[in-house]
């Protein structure tokens, strides 16, 4: 198994944003400490590019600011992968949304 994080920072709370993705392993994804979606089957991604590409939606609550994003890959074997981003019910990207890993939702610096 696998884990990624990453704090998901939005100007304001968002009620229909949508988390987009696909995977090519079965995928586990919590939204500020609740399961938002568990699927141990989950194999391949799609060809092509675009929205399509990302075969799974769920329909997701954003607070106003920080909101904690922790993934879980099962990958058993070999290489993994998985995309996703968070989407307004269109597939836009959402005004003043930021992705980062440190508290405020910067990225790292380097020294």
């Amino acid at each position: 198994m696998t884990y990624a994080y990453a704090n998901i920072i939005a100007e304001k709370a968002m009620s229909n944003a949508e988390l987009r993705f696909a995977a090519d392993n079965g995928i586990k994804i919590w939204l500020n400490g609740v399961s938002v979606f568990n699927d141990g089957t989950m194999k391949e991604f799609p060809s092509g590019f675009g929205n399509p590409w990302y075969t799974n939606t769920v329909k997701v609550n954003l607070n106003k600011g920080k909101n904690r994003l922790l993934v879980k890959v099962y990958n058993s074997y070999g290489a993994y992968g998985f995309s996703m981003y968070v989407s307004e019910p269109d597939g836009d990207t959402p005004v003043g949304l930021k992705y980062g890993v440190t508290p405020d939702g910067s990225l790292p610096q380097r020294p």
